[in-house]
């Protein structure tokens, strides 16, 4: 229990079934045994109440971080007029910065709304942080397509695909906390410096998403242009060849029948006749479909497409 100077109180507990978590619901909610029998074990939610005397009570859940199966750690609060309680949130989550001088800074802050916003700020901050190596592992990505190694690309931007969900399953209850918090308090809750602050990181992850979606789509359509591209290629370049192949292989098939009158086979110069034959059928072939223009790319492969490029 953390107690601050401006008359409001921050308070953990291990598990929102603890007693203090408990007994600080609203009448509404216990009246109901709600959040004992569901609202804890439900998917993350935030709910608004109002006493008769006109005290809000914000209560719900958010996530804290999410796994790639799509299990999160979540904490669970209880917002008052003058104190905010806090069920599954350790120091341990906050590893990357001293929490005890997070903790002192929280609550300088005037009411317990603004500190758990605080809170929320610092949670989104880090997922910011954790999505910038994004960028540079999509350009990774970019650059093995542009050299041809295919082998994980798909697999490689679905995984990614799948990491900015996750990052959407997160952000989806901090907007609607904060949308609820603008339901209850009306102008005044968008005139908090901490919500302006909550708002606008929310935002700026939503663009990133947004921007990381779009790269992604684009890269897919590329890998899908560039397979079908190289899969003509193949087709084509198996094609000439079964043409090219053409000669020797109708004239073998003739000259290979055990017929017992079969001129050709007394010729003397019978055999290189024939392979001339096959060798000119063949030239004639190749000249036609290279002036055509249907040989030229497989001529020059690779090496060619590297130098146009």
């Amino acid at each position: 229990m953390s107690d601050n100077e401006r008359g409001w109180k921050w308070t953990r507990v291990d598990s929102a079934d603890d007693q203090e978590f408990q007994v600080n619901l609203s009448d509404k909610l216990k009246q109901h045994d709600w959040f004992a029998n569901y609202g804890a074990q439900s998917d993350h939610f935030t709910l608004s109440d109002e006493d008769k005397n006109g005290n809000l009570t914000l209560i719900g859940s958010l996530p804290l971080s999410i796994n790639y199966e799509l299990q999160t750690n979540d904490v669970h609060f209880i917002i008052r007029k003058e104190k905010l309680l806090t069920a599954g949130l350790t120091p341990s989550l906050f590893n990357w910065f001293h929490f005890e001088e997070f903790e002192n800074r929280m609550l300088q802050l005037k009411s317990p709304i603004e500190g758990f916003l605080f809170l929320l700020n610092e949670v989104l901050d880090r997922y910011t942080i954790d999505l910038y190596p994004s960028f540079k592992h999509i350009k990774m990505i970019h650059q093995k397509i542009e050299q041809d190694k295919t082998s994980e690309h798909l697999s490689q931007l679905i995984d990614f695909r799948h990491k900015l969900i996750r990052w959407e399953n997160i952000l989806m209850p901090y907007e609607e906390f904060l949308l609820t918090l603008k339901a209850a308090m009306g102008e005044n809750a968008a005139k908090l410096l901490e919500y302006e602050k909550v708002h606008a990181r929310i935002q700026k992850i939503f663009k990133l998403i947004q921007h990381y979606n779009g790269t992604i789509n684009k890269l897919m359509n590329l890998d899908d242009t560039l397979v079908e591209y190289r899969g003509n290629e193949i087709m084509k370049t198996l094609t000439v060849f079964t043409v090219l192949t053409t000669p020797i292989t109708a004239l073998g098939a003739l000259w290979g029948m055990n017929f017992k009158y079969m001129p050709e086979l007394n010729e003397h110069y019978g055999y290189p006749l024939a392979l001339s034959l096959i060798f000119i059928s063949s030239a004639a072939i190749f000249f036609w479909l290279n002036k055509k223009g249907w040989t030229r790319n497989i001529l020059k492969g690779k090496k060619g497409r590297d130098r146009k490029n």
